[in-house]
């Protein structure tokens, strides 16, 4: 901000008047075009004389923080509303003017957010904060403009899981929040006898992240709290319960071919109830806005049949939340793999009656598991032994098996796979457990897109064939591989989506990606080519009031203050 007031020669030092501009009542932040801001902090500018003038002498001033308050949605664009935390202000006016009091003990913020606007009020009776809008019910989502074939807009799917908040230190804050429609919360697990639950509860629901944390008794934190705030901020982003993947799904311990969590935990009608019954409630204690199942993989076609019905089930309690609340229609997924085998086990017609949308992993095509070097996410088939799959042939069985290509979404990993001492693709590797590197993140053989040249083949050279819509890294000297997507190949894929009449793109391990520049980060690169203005709307879900917890069942309106800026300020 500072840079701004500079080029439009503000007198005086900027750091003086940065700290008169926390005297100011109430001060809109969010990204808006350059050439408004640059009229913005004119009209700023003009204000700042008679503000200063007003405001009664006040020694703390200059060390008070603002404070969010409340945001509102105007065009799909989050305006963040700031206040400055001061005295409570007298309860009659509060009333008059229909406003809270502003108590003296609010935790503090630090902010590095951009001023773009400027709103003043009354110094006789200190500052005023404004009560948050109240949420509007869920609109039926209406054909966007931008398409002739009455699509709502793509989905931007990205998986935050809550593992994220330790080691790797990715909190819900964290996430740039404009690059997404779902954010899905991975992973629930299932017990033996149907029922869906966290297994990690200390860092869905108790452990404190917030940098504002709920001080209501028998309030939720954990991740829980701030993605919840942060839906409440921006109407048109949902949150879904992810439940499976591929550690829950397999169980503990599990041999190959012996039944994982889902087989053993949904193989009668009674298990299966009882798993739609869980996962929902989770969902209204929650406030989320969905389910995705992501059982990796049913054995046979019989386990292919308790899918098709554990979707049919949820689907029913979803809808029976959604009377129950008097809201809109709640979302139910899938993720699924592009092996032909694994669909043929699956009862896709059936599945496709209840399911909103369909993402296609596109990635994990070989790794550890695979006898020889190959593709881990190519676009294209290879022809050869180079590759197991392809993403273009996975989504064309799908569409081939009847599923409109609007509800299918691509899978795009944010990572590597490593195969270590070869001489390339279509050759023999060395198990990376067997000698460094091991991978990140203890996770054996993957590697994060972030780390790759700088971390684990620094003196690699980069490959990125078009033909194939695949990118790798291979170092002579270490003779180590790594499969991955770029920014090039990420854009290829999207424009391939946009041109095949799909739904969207769905995103692994956010933490990975680059944060520096737009140019480097993936989900930026492929955002560009979908556009935010052709991102689906439809609004998010705000009502749970029979919520087990506090702060979902009356929702704070506190503001999450993002780490990570939208690239587009």
């Amino acid at each position: 901000m500072s840079k701004l007031f500079e080029k439009v020669k503000l007198g005086g030092d900027v750091q003086s008047w940065r700290t008169k501009s926390y005297t100011m009542a109430l001060i809109f932040v969010y990204s808006i075009s350059l050439s408004n801001m640059y009229r913005l902090a004119i009209l700023a500018l003009a204000l700042q004389a008679s503000m200063v003038a007003a405001m009664p002498a006040n020694k703390d001033n200059a060390k008070r923080q603002m404070l969010p308050m409340a945001t509102t949605v105007i065009n799909g664009k989050t305006s963040y509303l700031y206040g400055l935390a001061v005295s409570s202000i007298p309860a009659s006016l509060a009333t008059q003017l229909q406003v809270p009091a502003l108590p003296t003990d609010i935790p503090l913020l630090p902010s590095e957010t951009v001023v773009t606007y400027v709103q003043t009020t009354s110094t006789s009776v200190g500052f005023v904060p404004v009560s948050p809008v109240p949420a509007a019910p869920q609109a039926p989502v209406a054909p966007s403009t931008n398409f002739t074939d009455g699509f709502t807009g793509y989905r931007s799917v990205g998986y935050y899981p809550d593992w994220y908040v330790y080691d790797r230190k990715f909190n819900p804050d964290s996430v740039i929040v404009d690059q997404f429609t779902h954010l899905i919360i991975p992973f629930a697990d299932i017990r033996r006898n149907g029922e869906v639950y966290h297994v990690d509860k200390d860092g869905e629901f108790n452990n404190i992240y917030s940098k504002n944390p709920s001080t209501v008794g028998g309030a939720v934190h954990g991740v829980t709290e701030d993605l919840f705030r942060m839906k409440s901020q921006k109407r048109d982003l949902k949150l879904m319960l992810g439940i499976g993947g591929w550690t829950y799904s397999q169980g503990p311990h599990q041999l190959p071919g012996e039944p994982g969590n889902f087989s053993l935990g949904c193989d009668t009608p009674e298990k299966r109830a009882t798993f739609a019954k869980s996962a929902v409630q989770l969902v209204n204690d929650m406030g989320y806005d969905g389910v995705d199942i992501d059982w990796e993989y049913p054995r046979d076609a019989t386990e292919g049949q308790w899918l098709s019905d554990l979707v049919r089930l949820t689907r029913l309690e979803l809808d029976g939340l959604s009377k129950r609340l008097g809201a809109g229609k709640f979302l139910l997924s899938v993720a699924v793999s592009v092996d032909p085998a694994k669909l043929a086990l699956m009862n896709i017609s059936e599945m496709d009656k209840h399911l909103d949308f369909w993402s296609v992993m596109g990635y994990d095509f070989a790794g550890t598991f695979s006898t020889i070097t190959q593709h881990a996410s190519n676009l294209f088939p290879t022809g050869d032994s180079k590759s197991a799959f392809s993403l273009s042939q996975g989504v064309d069985n799908y569409i081939n098996a009847g599923i409109n290509p609007r509800k299918l979404n691509i899978g795009v990993p944010i990572y590597a796979h490593g195969f270590l001492n070869t001489d390339g693709f279509g050759s023999s590797f060395v198990q990376p457990q067997k000698e460094p590197p091991h991978g990140d993140w203890d996770q054996v053989g993957f590697y994060d897109y972030n780390s790759l040249e700088q971390k684990w083949i620094p003196d690699g050279e980069l490959f990125e064939d078009e033909e194939i819509g695949a990118a790798w890294l291979y170092s002579k000297n270490s003779r180590n591989l790594f499969s991955f997507d770029t920014p090039k190949i990420v854009e290829q894929k999207a424009k391939w989506m946009v041109e095949r009449g799909l739904g969207g793109m769905m995103w692994w391990q956010l933490n990975a990606d680059k944060f520096d520049v737009w140019s480097n980060n993936l989900i930026e690169s492929a955002v560009r080519v979908m556009s935010r203005d052709n991102f689906e709307k439809a609004q998010n879900h705000l009502s749970y009031p029979n919520s087990k917890w506090p702060n979902i069942a009356t929702p704070d309106n506190v503001l999450v203050v993002p780490v990570h800026p939208s690239f587009l300020v």
